[in-house]
């Protein structure tokens, strides 16, 4: 009877050993499969981070190169109206009003000249991001831009 428990025993210890080992192994696997999908991951990570920084700097020198071009054009042109100008030229009449304009003696502006729009002497106006007014006018950034007195809301 003692070999009989000792058979039952050991075959219920065989099957539960094989059930125990299915189960790591299924474990083992899961994180085998999940370790190489990580890794995979990190790969394609670095991949595209070397594709950016590829992009990034190929961006950068096209720029560069761009504003060289643009630097070698605008000298070209330069010189050619020197040269081929029928009228004899110290500076474009671009390069003139820069100057006028930008120069570090500039006049404050007068009461005759609030609308430069208007100025003769400045054919180039740069675009305004705002609307000029009047000086009667009362501007968006007053406190009481908007607002009614109150006679003009009862009428």
């Amino acid at each position: 009877m003692e070999i009989l428990i000792t058979l039952i025993a050991l075959s219920v210890g065989l099957v539960a050993g094989f059930f125990a080992g299915r189960a790591w192994s299924v474990r083992h696997d899961k994180t085998a499969a999940l370790s190489r999908q990580l890794d995979e991951t990190h790969a394609e990570y670095s991949h595209y981070q070397d594709q950016v920084d590829q992009h990034f700097h190929k961006t950068a020198d096209l720029i560069n190169n761009l504003t060289h071009t643009y630097s070698e054009i605008h000298q070209h042109l330069s010189d050619g109206a020197q040269r081929l100008s029928k009228r004899t030229l110290a500076k474009t009449s671009i390069e003139q009003n820069f100057l006028r304009n930008n120069s570090a003696n500039k006049q404050p502006t007068t009461s005759t000249q609030e609308n430069p729009v208007a100025d003769i002497n400045n054919p180039y106006e740069p675009p305004r991001d705002y609307a000029p007014k009047t000086s009667d006018e009362v501007g968006a950034l007053a406190e009481n831009y908007g607002i009614n007195s109150p006679t003009q809301r009862h009428q």
